[in-house]
Order: structure tokens, then C-alpha cells, then sequence
């Protein structure tokens, strides 16, 4: 069975429907339209959306802040001609790595992917891509309003840690749930529970990227309050504002090894 869902699944990716050498014109915008959809509903969830916003304005000009589903505007000038030439470069210039996991004799598996037809006529290649995780500088503060008619806005702020060691990444980690985390963090306790400025309040550490996310689902006309009490839980952690009972709280939500990981 094994070896049949892996012939099946390179029949997909290395022989699909083409038609006049080019994929199919019908698929190709029935997809375009199913792209749409997607994109244009991207605003349908606005705490997503807002999240989404404060990415793409941190990261513009950087791969991370595209959109995953892409842009409308650029829809129109995908046809079937050109999106088939890019899966041709694909195909013969990508890297191209193959997972199995499950409950598998090995040996079988490699035989079974080595000896596919459709593997055993790839290309050698030295595949061509970006190694280098890019991350924007970090500069001065800057504020992005999106305007709607809604009664219940979004907050994000968006924080780049500069230091990138591992290390440091571990202490990210604790700073994070210490910030807002869990249900006893400071964004938790005195933005939403002590001054109810907010639905939701959380922050969320993206360790891949060495970002933080506060997200808070506010009342519009308290943004002002809102934003500066969110401020002074930043400048709290900053100035050491927390205990070693909080550190000791932190590690443990995120199970850590107290004599390793302890600063």
C-alpha cells in the first residue's frame, strides 16, 4: 500500500493534465476563481486580518510579508502558458525533498522511491534558493489605521528582538509567556481582566522569525487607552517589572529545564 501512495502521489506531481502543452484552460480558471474567493474573504475574519496587515507592513519587501494566497491584482495575468512554464523550472531546478513517516520498513520505501519511473528521470541539480532567513531592520516606530466600519477593532503590535542566538531565543520564549502567553500573563491580567480595555489579549512569539505578536480585540473608541497600557506592560518587562515566581510560571508552560535554560 505504501508504494502505491507514493507512485500515486509522483503520478500527480510529475504527470499532470496538460493539453496542448499547457495545463488545461479550464482548471487553470477554475482555480483563478477559487483564488479569488479566498483573497477577496481574506477581510471576513478581521483579527486575522489584522495580524495578516501588521505582517505584511513588518515584513514588506520581504517573502514572509506576501500573502500566502497571493494578490488580486495579480491574478488576470496568470494563464495556463505561463503558470506551466513555471512548474517545468520547478520541476527540473528545485530542491526536492521527500518525507515518509509512519510505521515503514525503510529499505522498501527508498527502493520503492528510487525505482519510480518518474523519480529515475529527474535531473541532477544544485538547486538555486534563498538560505539566508531575511529579517527587516529594525527602526523606528510606525503605526498602520485600517479603516472599517466595525464596532469592534483590532490591535497588533508587531516587535523584532534583534539578538538572534539560541540562547536568546530560549529567553524570548519565557519573555513571551510572561508578557502575554497565558491566562496570567500581563497583557491577560491588567489589559483585560483589571481594566476590561480589551476582549482578547495575547502575545504570541514566532521563534523562526525572532518576533513577537500582541493581538487584542478592542472597543475602537478605547484604542488610545488600550495601546498605552499595552505600552507599559512592554516598558514593565523592560524594566524587570516580574519575579522569579513569573520565570519559574513560564518555564513551566513551556516545559523547561530549570538548570539549563535558567539566566
Amino acid at each position: 500500500m505504501s508504494k502505491e501512495a507514493l507512485n500515486t502521489l509522483f503520478e500527480i506531481v510529475f504527470n499532470p493534465k496538460i493539453e496542448n502543452n499547457s495545463f488545461s484552460k479550464e482548471f487553470v480558471e477554475s482555480e483563478k476563481e477559487k483564488l479569488k474567493i479566498i483573497i477577496e474573504g481574506k477581510k471576513d475574519n478581521k483579527a486575522a486580518y489584522a495580524y495578516l496587515r501588521c505582517q505584511e507592513e513588518m515584513y514588506k519587501n520581504i517573502p514572509f510579508g506576501l500573502y500566502k494566497y497571493g494578490y488580486i491584482e495579480d491574478i488576470d495575468s496568470i494563464n495556463e502558458n505561463n503558470i506551466y512554464e513555471y512548474y517545468k523550472k520547478l520541476i527540473s531546478e528545485a530542491k526536492i525533498d521527500i518525507f515518509v513517516s509512519g510505521d515503514i520498513e525503510e529499505e522498501k520505501i527508498i527502493d520503492a522511491i528510487k525505482n519510480n519511473e518518474n523519480i529515475k528521470r529527474l535531473n541532477e541539480r544544485e538547486p538555486i534558493y534563498e538560505k539566508k532567513n531575511k529579517v527587516p531592520e529594525i527602526g523606528e516606530e510606525k503605526e498602520i489605521t485600517d479603516t472599517m466600519e466595525v464596532t469592534q477593532g483590532n490591535l497588533v503590535l508587531g516587535l523584532l528582538i534583534e539578538e538572534e542566538s539560541k540562547r536568546e531565543k530560549y529567553i524570548a520564549v519565557v519573555y513571551n509567556a510572561i508578557l502575554g502567553g497565558t491566562a496570567t500573563s500581563k497583557m491577560f491580567q491588567n489589559v483585560r481582566e483589571k481594566n476590561s480595555l480589551a476582549y482578547t489579549a495575547a502575545s504570541n512569539y514566532l521563534r523562526h522569525k525572532n518576533s513577537i505578536f500582541i493581538r487584542c480585540g478592542i472597543e475602537i473608541s478605547n484604542y488610545d487607552k488600550a495601546l498605552k497600557l499595552i505600552k507599559e506592560q512592554i516598558e514593565d518587562m523592560k524594566n524587570g517589572n516580574f519575579d522569579d515566581e513569573d520565570i519559574k510560571n513560564a518555564k513551566v508552560r513551556n516545559n523547561f529545564n530549570y538548570k539549563i535554560y535558567t539566566r
